[in-house]
This record gives structure tokens, sequence and C-alpha cells, in this order.
């Protein structure tokens, strides 16, 4: 039944990506964010969603064969937060179990190699290929790194905790596996996502 449900999930998930991107196509939007359009550019800087989405999809394999758990990252920062816990407090072991249980666990060490990987691998990215001039609708809402940038990635994170994953472990594999509170985390994501962006125009 379970395979039956997943396969019908896979099916429905693929066919809604179908007609969305039928009606609404990605190369459109992109357009709208890099100048001169998605054709003057590096084919390796702008991706078909539905191919990144395949190839993202296929990180679960290594990460379940290697850790026995699905693909997210946000319990590897538990593990910097203990030892940076660990400094100011001698009894962290005891004070904090919630921190320990992670400092030991093979599936939350493997996220955090995800987690360092991913930033290097971004950083090669940028490195190699630069990034597309974006156009002038893009640009009015880029601005220079801050401590409003490092406050709302610590709130984030601390979201992530506390919903029990965030947008790799809920979208990627809280999805694929139908877990009512990945759907629940996800929809919410995107409701906060869309509201903000209304918030953030309006201001």
């Amino acid at each position: 039944l379970l395979n039956s449900l997943a396969v019908a999930a896979v099916a429905t998930m693929a066919g809604i990506i179908y007609v969305v991107d039928r009606l609404r196509p990605w190369q459109g939007e992109m357009n709208q964010v890099i100048q001169g359009g998605v054709e003057n550019v590096n084919p390796w800087l702008v991706w078909d969603p539905l191919l990144a989405g395949i190839v993202v999809g296929a990180c679960q394999i290594p990460s379940i064969l290697s850790s026995g758990g699905s693909f997210g990252m946000s319990s590897g920062w538990v593990i910097p937060s203990y030892f940076f816990a660990s400094l100011i407090d001698s009894n962290v072991d005891e004070n904090a179990p919630y921190l320990k249980k992670y400092v030991y666990s093979i599936f939350a060490n493997w996220q955090l190699l995800t987690a360092i990987g991913a930033i290097i691998g971004s950083y090669i990215s940028s490195t190699l290929f630069p990034t597309p001039t974006l156009s002038s609708q893009a640009l009015q809402f880029q601005r220079s790194a801050g401590l409003s940038d490092f406050i709302g990635g610590f709130l984030l994170l601390v979201g992530a905790r506390i919903g029990g994953g965030c947008t790799s472990g809920h979208g990627l594999s809280g999805i694929g596996l139908i877990s009512t509170s990945s759907v629940v985390s996800v929809a919410s994501m995107f409701l906060g996502g869309m509201a903000t962006r209304a918030l953030l125009t309006l201001m």
C-alpha cells in the first residue's frame, strides 16, 4: 500500500510540475532576473528546475546508504552549537542533553559534512562560473550582507530545529516520504516567503 501511495504521489507531483511549467515556463521567470535572458548565459549557470530536482533527489542515495538517514542539513549545525556551548559551560552534557545526543550521531555528522560541502561547492561554483549580470528588477532586492542577514539565518536555523527539519529535510526528504508534518512545514515555508515578499514590496 505504501509503495502504491509513493508511486501515486510521485506521479501526481510530476504532473503538477509539468502543468505549471507549461503554463508558466521557468525560462520566462529567469529572464526577469538575468539581464539579456537565459539564452545568453552559460548553461552551467542556469539549470532546468526539473533536472536540478532529479540531481538533488539522487543525493538521497549516498545519504541513506552511508548514514541510514535521509538528506538534510539542520541537524548537523547542532554539533558546532555543542562545542560553542562547551566553551562557556563545562557541564554541557548534563545541562544540554539535546546537544549531546547529536554530537555522537552518525546521521548528524553526515548532515554537517553535507552543509560544509554545500558551502564549499557554492564557493567553487561562484569562482568557476561568475554570477550573470542581474536585471534592474532583481538588483532592487540586492544589498550588502550585514547583521540583519546573520540574525535572519540564525532565526531560520532555530526555526528548523523547532520544526524538526529544514527546507532540505522537510522539502526534499519529508515530502518524498509523504510525511504529513513535512507537507505542513513546506506549505508554511512558502506561505511565509510569499507573505514576506508582499510585505517588502509594500515597504
